[in-house]
This record gives structure tokens, C-alpha cells and sequence, in this order.
């Protein structure tokens, strides 16, 4: 209940709680050792073999936990109907203290804290004793107490004692108070000045220095990848802490916590916990894989998502952690691997990062875990090494920035065999796809690269290599195995020199490379000079065991010019004494030698702009280094627009979206809004993402009979913001704001809580006073604040622009406010909320939305601790606002008008106020949409032909995807549009028709037939044609064609598809293992290599790898259908990778989307009726398809 309102309600919700009983345990003596999670672990040390010491320390515990159940037993949670009790657990023994270092510490803190022995198994056992409001204590407690306590004597209790009360002689309350004084002070006097921070990670340090914030408000929501370790080996503990240490550090995945109790010995860690890190997932796989390889004896549950980070205590006693239902999940998961005796058990949420899914394979039964309603997929570690084809991009399917595109194509597009260019916007807007849709459509395949300013010195290197390595020239091979050789063995310059050999030798055998950067600005100067020299044509000396001398200029990979006597290995720059018009000469041939191999490689930077980071401009003078032989040009990406929002929902989806769905989601200028608009239209489809909920749930976002995506109501309480944007983009948006300067981290905070989400424009004069006031200072002058604004907008974390003559700034992305909100104190959101209202009410009349703002900061302050603010000033906000909008709205499109009064509507309920008394007749009721669309009709949209059909799959798509629209047609009434649809469903028919009869041929020579004949001498094959023409007919109603859409779903694919699947993997697996030459002789060479690559490792996943991966470097693409259909119904590549390599392991049900399970036969079914189909084409003409 208090996550969804953020992370520090949640953090103040259990810190306030904390608070009080830390007050209580320090005023006792006591010493706390430990959190973990809910639990506070408090210790009152002294000499061993003491029993006069032993004795008083008991009486203090003891005074403790009754003072601790009187005063604060239970504590109400403000806003829940929740409250928080304790119950308490107290034992006596000896307990070991230790100090860990780390003896490597890049990315955690050098000093941890653990402690162990029998009594914390006797105190967890105490602990479940103990009911909400109970003190269990154990057998030597009870001893030791005596007569001096007051027991329960309930004979049920096993396992312990209930103590009630305590009956001290005076005498003894004032020995027991001075030890308390002793103690406390003797503690006091161990304390090593600095070692505490030792025990701190630097990011935490700083946040604790930073503007004296208190501890217990800081925190944040990060996408976490959790790491939960449970010792197994039977060896010693510190030895085993300090090898898991290191491989954690080494990938970047700091630990939280160390944890020795009843349960064993355990190390909660994660990445993204600090620093916000591209593909996390892999690095978090990657530790499992190197914790497992070396055989230390773990037992690891993995998760990933949105986890609360931050300080649990009080000022006098804290410390970090993260709690929610990620790192409590991992926690289980790493249980069900203890008690399975597994190593590794992984959750599906990993698969959001697609690059991790060849690290991980399905387990066969799905599992139940604590927590969870249904059983869940799961997963452990896969043998598989590779990941090269999770780097491969496509083109996609949606107009996205054209304006740009076509710019970077333009570049790329000449005869010049090398290039590059960098595209720049800020987090998210959208450089990758518009990258991917340039390359594509210059028929390249693009490759990525995510650089890593932690992955080392020449990291580019190894990407190129790798493509390379899948190259059909072996020279071609050999060398990228040269790079590789040399990057393991980190010879950088090595690398760096081969590297550029390697590109230049696949422009001359006529190879065509398209390399996209992500995150272009970490990648670090030997990458960029391999750019460099690629772009300008560098010339060696090579001297090899032939000492032959090699000269590798940008037309001449590999010529001969001379040959010497130089030793293996040795590298010189040769010299150039030509004159300026020879180099010139040079550089023409060079183009025209370029142009006649056909070879190309071009680079595409994806850049971000960051604080303190370097700007798109920098890195081009990185690359040129003034060289005039070559330009690297930089293209700016504007933000799109509401219109390209609906027109990419459009191509992609096949679907209209109404501008309030748009608004409701993401707002109307959001950079993130094309990639994660169509990842939300997709789940609201119940598309490749995951289907919709079933018949009768209550769903917001609807898809109307019209086919129009709309919002069924307005729930005040749903706003944009962390849940809905993934988690790469939630790391984007984090980095972004993690980079700035403290003035510019509190000034977008200062907007963040004006804005109200992302949904009011403030005014700039405004924001930069509550800055300065925060501040206590002048922190951003009138010289400043022009200069500081400039990079906000260099960086896309903010855009001006003028209303009425005021100067007023926004977030270019709303999900951006909710971010900022995160990480906003509750003290911050108190105090900047007061003065902006001050601040606001000089400046209420410049706008109609402004006297909305101040309303519903008004609402927030009344609910804070401080001065509360009249009902009564909200109202007249409200009824001002509302009086400035009816004036200034006259004129507007009734449509504009009606968005923006149920816009102030909302507003109004916000602040708790009621929308028709203030409005009167200017409120407008949300629409309420019903008429959606059936379940079956939205699971025929999603549906998508199995991998094995090959092309056939692709005209199943077709003809689903006819089917649906043509029940919104019927809707509309659409007369012209049905004409349509009915063609191309008849046209698909035929087509299928033919196909299914190839496969068969194929099918009954294999030793797979059809079933015999049926008794009315009707053949299955024309009963199968006959049930497709059956769908859909023009006559049909829309009622018809949604019986179609159930009768597809329900009786075709069960009886006709599923069959056939079978049949065509038995086949694939006969002829893999008996006639690996099978397709040699009906297939192009691209197929049947690829079919051979299927045999050729161990692993499947890796030999998947290698058969996908020739496709795309041979750079195939299916055939198209003659109807339109949408680049994701198509099994491309890309497709073909999440289908196979990402197992899902989904249970399907009567209202779930039909989705076909993939296996690795189907890769092998796929590339035979591929090449079948394309054989049977050819004979007949090759008529009726088209290539992509």
C-alpha cells in the first residue's frame, strides 16, 4: 500500500516507526548490531565468564523489551488503516563479532560487519515463539532472571518462556542505570575516529554530506537485479565471504548485506544499486556463471524490478538496504535452490533485458514460491557463452523521426566505403531506432555495442570482431580470431592495430558492416581511434613471418608493396612524404577501389547528453582529430510529436489511438513515449509483451469495436511515472539525473514537485527563487540562470518556451517528474511546496493552470506535520483557475477545451475537492468506453504463425490479422475496406493452400503423412482449405467474424496447426541427424549453412547463436506476403531470437493469447520449410511474394 506512494512514504512509514524504538533500546544501553529487513538485532555486550556483568546486561534486555512492548508496541502507519507491532525475542551466550575487508573494492565499501554463534539461532527460534506484543525468552534467561520476573506459565508454550514483568529492589534500578552510564561509555570509548565510513559506500557518504541530510530521508526506487547467496560449502565462512567478494566487485554488483543466522550463512547483493548500469542482467548473470565455474558452494536466487533503497534507522543508528518484493523473491528463489539442491534459480523477470535470456534456460515445472497466486516460470543457468545475436538490430516497422532518418541515410548512403555519423538527443528520445531504421533501409544489418566506461580499453574491438566472426571469407574469420586472441590476453594496442587490419580486409572481400554505439559517450580512446583509423585509411608495416610489409589504406586491404627484413611483430608508421595533390589523387582511387568491392562499414553513435560528460561535438574532434580526409557528422533528434505517436501506434499496432490514451500514459512531448508507447499498446492488446486480463477484469485501457485505443474512466490516483516505462529507460532517466550538480539536482525538483507530474508548465523566475531560497543562497544568479538552463536543454531534461509574455519551463518527459519525485525527501517536499506557493500567488493571474497548481500544493502542505492550509484558499484557487479557463477558452477547438476541463477536473480531485460544485457547467464527465472489443478478437490479433511453418506461419499471420480488421470495418461500416479484406483473405487462402500441400509432400516423404482419407472421401487437407474460407465472408456481421476469430483460436490452430508442428519437428530431427546436407540441394547458401550450424556445438542455445547469426550477417530477410502485414508478424531474425532463445515458459489458459511454444526443432523445422517453399516459388515463377 505505501510503495505505490513512493519510496520515501515507504521510508518514513518504517523509519518513524524505527525511530521511536531506537529511542527506547539507547536509553537501556543497548547496541544495535544489525537490520534486516524488519527486524532490529540489539546486543548487550560484556567480558566472557562475567556473571556479575552477564547478570546486569540481562536486567537492562529485559527493562528493554517491556518498555519496548508498553511504549511502543504498536505504531499506526499515517494514511493505511495498517499498524506496525513488535514482538520480541531475548536469549543470553556468546556471540562472534567480525570485521570483514574487502580486498578489493571498486564498487563497494571496504569494511562489512558480521556476527555469529548458537544464540542467533536460539533468538530467530524465540522470535516465531513470540506473538505481536510477546517477549519470548529462552531457558537460561529464565534462570538467570529468577524471582526478579514474572512469568507466563501457559503449559502450550514449548520452546521458551513468555516474560511479563520484572520486580527489581530499588537498590537495584540505580546499579542497573550506572551500568548502563559504564557501559555506554566504555563503547564509546573504542570508537576509532573515520572507521565508520569505512563500513559506508562512497555514493551513500555522500549522500549523507551532502547539504546535511538526515539519513533516514534518503531514498529511492531503483530497477535492481538482486543476488541472494546462500553458502553450501562446508568450508570456513571468511574464506568463502572473501572469493564471492571479489567476483561480485569484478561485475559490479556491490553487497548489501552479510547474513550468518539459524538459516546459514548468506550475502545479499545487486546491481544497479549505486551506479545505474547497461545490461545489468548480464552482469549479474555473469557472477553466477563465474560463482558456479569456480565451485565455491552457492546457492543463488535472482530477481529483478523496482526496489525501495535506503537508509532504515534513525539518525543514531542505521544503515542501507533495500527491501520489497524483489530482493524477497530472490530470497525464496535462492530457498527452492537450497532445498532442490540447485545452484542457480532465476527469475523470469531477467528476460526484460533480452541479452540475458541465452544465459538462461528454462527449468521444466514451473514452481510455487511465498507470495505468489499461480505457479511461476523459472529458470537456471544455460551452458551457452554466447550472446552476439542479442547485438542484433532490425529495422522497425513504425515512421519514427523520418526527417532525421533519412539525414543519417543520406550520410551513409554514398560511395565513400566508410562512415560515420553520432546522433544526439536526450535519455530515451529515441537514437537507437532511429539508427536501426537508417541502417535497414540502406540495406545494412546494424550491429550494437553498449560502451561501458568500466569495460576496458578497446572494447569496440571485440564487438567488431565478433561480427566478423561469422563472416563467410575465412581470411575474414581468421582475423577476427586474431583480435579476439588479443583482447583476452589484453594487448590493446595489439588489438587496436588488428582491429583496424580486420576492418579493412572485410572492405575489400566486399563485406558490409553497420555498427550502432550506444551510449556513444563512455566509449573509451582506443575505440574511438579504431574509428579514426578505419575512417581515414591508415597505412602499417607489417612485418609477418614472410616479411612481407602490408599496406592497409582505405582502398588496399591487403596489397604487397614491399618486403623486408623487419622481425615478427614488429609495428612501424610508415612515412609519408607524398605531396598534398598526390594525396589527393590517392583518396579518389581509394573511392573508386572502395566502390568496386562493394565493401562498407559505417559507425552510428547514439548519444546522450549527460552533465560533465563529453557533448556530441567533442567526441566528433576525438575521432577527426582535424584531419580533413573525413567528416563524422552529428544529427540532432527532436522529440516527436503527438501526431508520430498515433501514426507509429498505427504502423506498428495496426490500431488508432485516441489522443487521451496518448495523454494518459506518457503525456504529449515525452522522448520516451515511441518505444514505450508501443510496449504499452502491446500489453494492452495482449500482444508478444502478454495479454491483457481475462473476460470480466476491470481494465482502464481498452480497445473499442472501432479499433481504437481509449481510457475507460480516469482514476486520480493513476498517473504516469515509474511503473510504467521499463527498466532501461528507468536506468536512462536515473543516470541523467544522477550526473547533475546539487543546484541543478534541487532545481528540477523544485520543477518536479511544481509540475505536479509532469502536467503543469512553472514559471522559470519562479522556480530559480524557490531555488535560491532552498538554498539559502544566491545559488543561480541572473548570469547563471541562463547558462544553467541552457544545459538543462542541451540535455533534454528541460524545454521553455513563452505563455503570455512569462517565461515557463516543463519536462520534456513526464516520466522524468515521477523519477525526480523518488528521490524528493518528504522534508524537501514540505518545505519547497510552501515556498512555491508563496512564490506562485504573485504570478496566479499570467495563466488559467497556475491558481491549479497552488491548490494542489496547498492540498500537500495540509497533509504534512507543519501548518495546515484552509479548504477554503483551495477553493478560491480552484474557483479562479476555473473562472481564467472559461475566459480564455472561448475560442479554442471544442475538443481542446473538453481535454483540458477534464484535465482540471482531475486536478480538482487531487486536491480532494468536488468537480461539479466548482465547475458547474464547464465540468466534463470522462467518457466511460464499454463497447471494447471481444477477448477472442484481441487474441487473434496477437496471434502470430508458428516458427516451424516457415513462410506458411507468415500467411496464418495474414489472414488473423485480416480477420480482425475486418471486425472493426464491419463496425465502422466501412464498405471500401471490406471489399478489401475480403481479396487478401481470399488471396492468403489460396496461398495457404498451396504451401500446406508442399509441406506435406515433404512431411509424407520424411515418413510423416497426413492421416488416411476420412469416410466421406474428403481429403484433411481441403477439409483444413474449407475451415479457413469459412471465417470471414463479406456477408459476415461483426458477431460472424468474432465466431470466426473463437473458431480459429479454439478449432482451427488445435486440430490443423499444432498437429502439423509435431510432425514437422520429428522431420527436422530426422534430418538433422541422418541428411545434414539436406538443404544443400533445394536451399540458397545462406540456408544451409545456417541448417549446418545447427549441428555443430554442443550447447543448443550456441548453435541457435551461430545459425541466426549467419542469417544476419549474410543479411536475410523473409520473403514478404503480398498483403500488408506488420514487421513483427514476420519471423525475422530478430523475431526468431525472442522466440527461441527467450522461453517465456507461460502457462496458457481459455482467455490468454495463443502463443506457440519455441524450441530449438523449430529453428531446424523453420530453415526446411523455408527453403521447401522457396524451392516450390522458384519453380513456379517465384510469383506472389516480395522480398523485404
Amino acid at each position: 500500500a505505501l510503495a505505490s506512494s513512493g519510496a520515501h512514504a515507504l521510508s518514513s512509514a518504517v523509519n518513524e516507526y524505527f525511530d521511536r524504538l531506537i529511542v527506547i533500546i539507547e536509553q537501556y544501553g543497548g547496541d544495535i548490531v544489525k537490520f534486516a529487513g524488519d527486524l532490529v538485532f540489539v546486543v548487550w555486550d560484556g567480558a566472557v565468564g562475567d556473571d556479575e556483568d552477564l547478570e546486569y546486561n540481562l536486567l537492562c534486555a529485559s527493562q528493554c523489551a517491556l518498555d519496548l512492548q508498553e511504549k511502543a508496541g504498536s505504531h499506526p502507519v499515517k494514511g493505511t488503516n495498517f499498524e506496525f507491532r513488535i514482538h520480541c525475542g531475548l536469549t543470553i551466550g556468546v556471540l562472534e563479532s567480525e570485521v570483514f575487508a574487502s580486498p578489493s573494492h571498486a564498487h563497494m565499501q571496504r569494511l562489512y560487519h558480521s556476527v555469529s554463534g548458537h544464540c542467533l539461532t536460539q533468538i530467530s527460534e524465540l522470535v516465531d515463539l513470540a506473538g505481536a506484543g510477546e517477549i519470548a525468552v529462552s531457558q537460561d534467561v529464565a534462570d538467570f532472571l529468577g524471582e526478579m520476573a514474572v512469568f507466563d506459565l501457559d503449559d502450550d508454550i514449548v520452546g521458551g518462556y513468555m516474560l511479563l514483568d520484572l520486580q527489581l529492589e530499588p537498590s537495584t534500578l540505580e546499579a542497573v542505570e550506572q551500568h548502563i552510564e559504564d557501559s555506554v561509555s566504555e563503547r564509546l570509548s573504542r570508537r576509532i575516529p573515520g572507521m565508520e565510513e569505512e563500513f559506508i559506500h562512497p555514493k551513500v557518504l555522500g549522500f549523507l554530506k551532502h547539504n546535511g541530510n538526515d539519513p533516514t530521508q534518503i531514498a529511492q526506487m531503483r530497477n535492481l537485479v538482486t543476488l541472494f547467496i546462500g553458502m553450501t560449502s562446508g568450508g570456513n565462512s571468511v574464506n568463502w565471504l572473501l572469493e564471492v567478494q571479489s567476483i561480485l566487485d569484478k561485475c559490479r554488483c556491490p553487497i548489501v548485506q552479510l547474513i550468518n543466522d539459524d538459516k546459514g550463512v548468506h550475502v545479499v547483493a545487486a546491481v544497479n544499486l549505486y551506479e545505474s548500469v547497461p545490461d545489468s542482467s548480464l552482469l549479474a548473470l555473469n557472477a553466477c556463471r563465474e560463482l558456479v565455474d569456480k565451485q565455491i558452494g552457492c546457492a543463488i536466487g535472482v530477481a529483478m524490478g523496482p526496489t525501495f533503497c535506503g537508509v532504515t534507522g534513525s539518525r543514531t543508528a542505521c544503515r542501507w538496504d533495500i527491501t520489497g518484493a524483489v530482493p524477497v523473491r530472490a530470497a525464496r528463489l535462492m530457498g527452492h535452490a537450497l532445498a532442490e539442491h540447485l545452484q542457480v534459480v532465476i527469475d523470469s523477470s531477467l528476460l526484460s533485458e533480452p541479452i540475458a535470456a541465452t544465459r538462461m534456460s528454462l527449468l521444466k515445472e514451473p514452481i510455487r514460491v511465498k507470495g505468489t497466486e499461480e505457479p511461476i516460470a523459472v529458470y537456471r543457468l544455460s551452458g551457452s557463452s554466447l550472446y552476439a545475436i542479442f547485438r542484433v538490430l532490425e529495422n522497425p516497422s513504425m515512421d519514427i523521426c523520418n526527417r532525421t532518418v533519412q539525414k543519417v541515410r543520406k550520410s551513409i548512403n554514398t560511395a565513400i566505403a566508410r562512415s560515420a555519423v553520432i546522433v544526439t538527443s536526450g535519455p530515451g528520445a529515441g537514437q537507437t531506432l532511429v539508427c536501426q531504421k537508417a541502417a535497414t533501409l540502406s540495406d545494412l544489418v546494424p550491429f550494437g555495442h553498449v560502451c561501458d566506461e568500466t569495460a576496458g580499453m578497446a572494447q569496440l574491438a571485440r564487438s567488431i570482431a565478433i561480427w566478423y566472426s561469422y563472416a563467410e571469407p575465412a581470411f575474414v574469420r581468421a582475423q577476427a580470431a586474431v583480435v579476439l586472441d588479443h583482447m583476452d590476453n589484453n594487448r590493446w594496442s595489439r588489438a587496436h592495430d588488428e582491429c583496424v587490419n580486420l576492418l579493412d580486409m572485410a572492405i575489400q572481400a566486399g563485406l558490409r558492416a553497420c555498427f550502432v554505439l550506444r551510449r556513444i559517450q563512455f566509449l573509451d580512446s582506443f575505440s574511438l581511434s579504431i574509428i579514426h583509423e578505419c575512417l581515414k585509411g591508415i597505412t602499417f608495416v607489417v612485418a609477418n613471418q614472410a616479411k612481407s610489409i602490408y599496406r592497409r589504406s582505405a582502398g588496399d586491404a591487403g596489397s604487397i608493396v614491399s618486403e623486408m627484413g623487419a622481425s615478427n611483430g614488429d609495428y612501424s608508421r610508415s612515412s609519408n612524404n607524398h605531396t598534398r595533390r598526390a594525396r589527393r589523387r590517392r583518396r579518389s582511387r581509394t573511392a573508386r577501389m572502395n566502390g568496386g568491392s562493394g565493401g562498407k562499414v559505417v559507425f552510428l553513435g547514439c548519444h546522450t547528453t549527460l552533465y560533465q560528460h563529453r557533448s556530441a561535438e567533442q567526441i566528433v574532434n576525438e575521432i577527426t582529430r582535424s584531419n580533413s580526409c573525413f567528416q563524422v557528422k552529428t544529427v540532432e533528434l527532436s522529440p516527436p510529436s503527438i501526431q508520430q505517436k498515433k501514426a507509429s501506434i498505427r504502423q506498428t499496432c495496426d490500431i488508432e489511438a485516441s489522443d487521451r490514451w496518448i495523454r494518459h500514459n506518457f503525456g504529449t512531448t515525452a522522448g520516451l513515449c515511441i518505444s514505450s508507447l508501443i510496449r504499452k499498446a502491446n500489453r494492452t492488446l495482449g500482444g508478444r509483451d502478454g495479454p491483457k486480463g481475462g473476460e470480466g477484469t476491470p481494465a482502464r485501457e481498452i480497445l473499442t469495436t472501432e479499433l481504437r485505443l481509449d481510457v475507460s474512466g480516469d482514476d486520480p490516483n493513476d498517473l504516469s511515472g515509474f511503473g510504467q516505462i521499463s527498466g532501461g529507460d528507468v536506468m536512462k532517466l536515473t543516470q541523467s539525473f544522477d550526473e547533475l550538480s546539487p543546484v541543478m539536482q534541487i532545481f528540477l525538483k523544485v520543477v518536479a514537485i511544481a509540475s505536479r507530474h509532469g502536467r503543469f508548465d512553472v514559471p522559470k523566475t519562479v522556480a530559480l527563487g524557490v531555488t535560491n531560497d532552498l538554498m539559502g543562497i544566491t545559488a543561480i544568479d541572473s548570469s547563471r540562470s541562463n547558462t544553467i538552463m541552457k544545459e538543462l536543454e542541451e540535455m533534454y531534461l528541460l524545454r521553455s518556451a513563452l505563455d503570455g509574455g512569462v517565461e515557463m519551463i516543463v519536462f520534456p518527459i513526464p516520466a522524468l517528474s515521477n523519477i525526480v519525485m523518488d528521490v524528493c525527501t518528504p522534508v524537501q517536499i514540505q518545505s519547497i511546496s510552501a515556498a512555491l506557493i508563496f512564490r506562485l500567488e504573485s504570478v496566479q493571474y499570467v495563466n488559467f493552470k497556475i491558481p491549479f497548481m497552488i491548490a494542489e500544493l496547498c492540498s500537500v502542505v495540509s497533509k504534512g506535520e507543519g501548518p495546515g492550509t484552509d479548504e477554503e484558499d483551495m477553493e478560491m484557487y480552484w474557483r479562479s483557475g476555473v473562472h481564467r479557463f472559461d475566459a480564455q477558452s472561448q475560442d479554442w477547438d471544442t475538443s481542446e477545451r473538453d481535454s483540458w476541463a477534464e484535465r482540471i477536473s482531475q486536478s480538482i480531485r487531487l486536491s480532494g475537492g468536488d468537480p461539479n460544485s466548482i465547475m458547474g457547467d464547464i465540468h466534463v464527465q470522462p467518457a466511460i468506453r464499454t463497447d471494447n472489443v471481444p477477448t477472442c478478437l484481441l487474441s487473434l490479433k496477437s496471434y502470430v504463425g508458428p516458427i516451424s511453418f516457415g513462410p506458411i506461419g507468415h500467411t496464418l499471420s495474414a489472414i488473423s490479422r485480416t480477420l480482425f480488421q475486418a471486425y472493426g470495418a464491419r463496425v465502422r461500416k466501412d464498405a471500401e475496406q471490406l471489399q478489401g479484406l475480403a481479396f487478401a483473405i481470399t488471396s492468403a487462402t489460396k496461398r495457404y493452400k498451396d504451401e500446406v500441400k508442399t509441406i506435406e509432400s515433404i512431411l509424407r516423404i520424411e515418413g510423416q503423412p497426413i492421416a488416411a482419407l476420412e469416410s466421406d472421401g474428403t481429403a484433411l487437407i481441403e477439409k483444413e482449405c474449407a475451415a479457413i474460407e469459412s471465417l470471414y465472408r463479406l456477408s459476415s456481421s461483426a458477431e460472424d467474424i468474432a465466431k470466426g476469430a473463437e473458431s480459429f483460436l479454439c478449432e482451427f490452430v488445435p486440430t490443423y496447426v499444432v498437429p502439423r508442428i509435431e510432425r514437422l519437428r520429428c522431420v527436422a530431427l530426422s534430418i538433422l541427424a541422418n541428411k545434414p546436407d539436406f538443404l544443400t540441394l533445394i536451399a540458397s547458401e545462406t540456408l544451409s549453412t545456417a541448417f549446418q550450424k545447427l549441428q555443430g556445438r554442443s550447447c543448443w542455445k550456441d548453435s541457435t547463436e551461430d545459425a541466426l547469426m549467419t542469417l544476419a550477417t549474410r543479411n536475410w530477410k523473409p520473403a514478404k506476403v503480398p498483403e500488408y502485414l506488420p514487421q513483427s508478424y514476420y519471423w525475422t531474425v530478430c523475431n526468431l531470437r525472442d522466440a527461441i532463445l527467450r522461453q517465456r515458459g507461460r502457462v496458457r489458459s481459455k482467455s490468454a493469447v495463443w502463443r506457440h511454444e519455441s524450441t530449438f526443432d523449430d529453428m531446424a523445422a523453420f530453415l526446411i520449410a523455408s527453403a521447401a517453399l522457396g524451392a516450390s516459388n522458384r519453380r513456379r515463377g517465384g510469383c506472389r511474394r516480395r522480398s523485404m
